[in-house]
């Protein structure tokens, strides 16, 4: 239920209270304005505390981890940048942010350290947060889709291969 997004008001926001046939958003669900907070920067009036909302916060964070030094994200990054700012759940994608391997491989990426490719990535540690970047990047055609159990396959067969201390079993191996 908190998935789907009703339309109760004109806009379309995530179900916050009601019922399976009634959904409600936050501000339906409380319609007294002086409950809600005002984002500082972007005017929504959805938040429970001062400051700015959990969206500005997000866009904030991208810009400066995948921008230059002018803060403007570049063609290369643009698409990621606008992906991950427009999720439903920008508090989900600022979790992500605060492992500090996905924010080195992206300012890394960002900032021309290692290339924007599938072999970039295939040169990193293995991780669950590269395996997530790669299929974000994929998701928004950053990067060429590609047969990920495939690719895991054939590592597997080469380290299987090159384990064998006998040149006759690893000739062998590589015929199959």
């Amino acid at each position: 239920l908190h998935d789907a997004l009703p339309i109760c008001c004109g806009q379309s926001r995530p179900v916050r209270g009601g019922s399976t046939g009634r959904p409600l958003c936050a501000v339906c669900t409380r319609p007294d304005q002086s409950f809600w907070k005002r984002c500082p920067t972007c005017a929504e009036m959805t938040k429970l505390a001062d400051g700015p909302c959990a969206r500005c916060v997000l866009r904030q964070r991208l810009a400066s981890l995948l921008g230059g030094p002018d803060g403007r994200v570049g063609p290369q990054m643009q698409a990621l940048y606008e992906n991950m700012a427009a999720v439903e759940r920008p508090a989900t994608v600022l979790s992500w942010l605060n492992h500090e391997h996905s924010t080195t491989i992206l300012s890394d990426i960002a900032s021309g350290k290692l290339r924007l490719s599938h072999d970039t990535l295939d040169r990193l540690p293995a991780a669950k947060t590269v395996e997530h970047l790669r299929s974000v990047l994929v998701a928004i055609a950053a990067l060429p889709a590609r047969d990920e159990h495939m690719v895991r396959i054939e590592r597997w067969v080469t380290a299987t291969i090159a384990a064998r201390a006998d040149p006759d079993e690893r000739y062998l191996l590589q015929r199959y």
